[in-house]
């Protein structure tokens, strides 16, 4: 026996169904690839911030240590100057100054 064949009709609507069903796949699978690309941007982002903020925190910590032990010094030496080493002991002042103002300035890039 043989079976019946569909009508030419009844196909061109199932076709036309498939393919409004395959055009709703593709649009859902586009919309969630594109939040997914979305989302791995946004943890990308945040994880190069967080990067960027500990590198700061290091480098301020690091130079802060260095600038402060250096200023230290300065003053001591200063200190150790005779009296009579007037031009020296402002040169070391400069120094001195100098280093405070550039701690000043790493504390503030690292803000």
């Amino acid at each position: 026996m043989s079976r019946p064949r569909p009508d030419l009709e009844s196909l061109e609507r199932e076709n036309e169904d498939l393919r409004a069903q395959v055009a709703a796949l593709s649009a859902q699978a586009a919309r969630a690839a594109s939040k997914a690309d979305a989302d791995v941007t946004g943890r990308l982002i945040e994880a190069q911030e967080a990067e960027r903020a500990r590198l700061a925190r290091e480098l301020h910590d690091d130079f802060s240590q260095r600038l402060a032990l250096l200023a230290v010094n300065l003053h001591l030496l200063r200190g150790a100057l005779p009296e009579t080493a007037a031009k020296l002991r402002e040169s070391v002042k400069g120094l001195h100054a100098g280093v405070q103002e550039l701690a000043r300035d790493v504390r503030r890039m690292s803000e």
